[in-house]
């Protein structure tokens, strides 16, 4: 007599052993499970590129700064003098430019001049406003101050610090101006004599007299010193 045997599939066997393997597991009170997963990524910091720049508003200005270890300057000299008295009164538009890539931000303030004694603005009513553009810096109409001056005015933040990559920078625009009553040591000398003269005979007589002159004594704008405008920057992490 032939024995048959029962031969069951790998697969089948396979399976077989899985339960067995979790009804043991059931059994004793635990369940086992097993996984594997992996993940992997880059993650990057760029500094990006940082720019500041002041001058007379042009295509390129006259000077710039990548550190915030420099302090830039922006001077009004001769020249601003010369227009000064000749109209008795100037406007001089500054140009600041801004650059901050990555997620840095980009501050910086600016310290309104002080004239010395003695010279042509230092007898003006001078003022340094922000403006939206160059062509709001003029006279007529003047740019005003806001009254009060809130705290942070001359620190304004330039660039916030959202990550950006753009190229082109923030420009923002400053005015000074500087405007005379009259030039400097003009004025009007007047001056009056009375006299009495007692004759041999009768009352005495009593005459006088006045006269005036224009009288200017003005510094020449050739002798006038250069004066700073003076500009920093910082740059700044979010939440800084």
């Amino acid at each position: 007599m032939k024995r048959r045997m029962s031969i069951k599939p790998a697969a089948m066997v396979l399976a077989a052993a899985a339960v067995a393997t979790v009804a043991a597991a059931s059994l004793g009170g635990a369940t086992l499970a097993l996984w594997h997963d992996e993940q992997s990524f880059t993650s990057q910091v760029k500094t990006g590129k940082v720019a500041f720049g002041v001058g007379a508003p042009a295509t390129t200005l006259a000077q710039n700064a990548t550190s915030s270890a420099s302090s830039l300057n922006f001077t009004v000299g001769q020249a601003a003098a010369q227009t000064l008295l000749d109209n008795l009164g100037v406007a001089i538009p500054i140009q600041v430019d801004s650059l901050a890539q990555g997620n840095k931000g980009l501050r910086y303030t600016v310290v309104p001049p002080v004239f010395a004694s003695g010279s042509i603005f230092a007898a003006a009513d001078t003022r340094l406003v922000k403006v939206s553009s160059a062509a709001e810096c003029s006279l007529s109409p003047r740019p005003q101050l806001p009254s009060p001056v809130p705290a942070g005015y001359y620190s304004p933040t330039a660039v916030p610090s959202v990550y950006s990559s753009t190229i082109d920078p923030t420009t923002h625009f400053w005015c000074l101006t500087a405007v005379l009553d009259k030039k400097p040591g003009s004025g009007t000398y007047t001056n009056k004599v009375s006299a009495t003269g007692q004759p041999p005979t009768g009352a005495a007589v009593t005459g006088s007299d006045q006269w005036w002159a224009n009288v200017t004594s003005v510094s020449s704008a050739a002798a006038e010193l250069n004066h700073t405008i003076a500009f920093t920057f910082e740059t700044f992490r979010p939440g800084q």
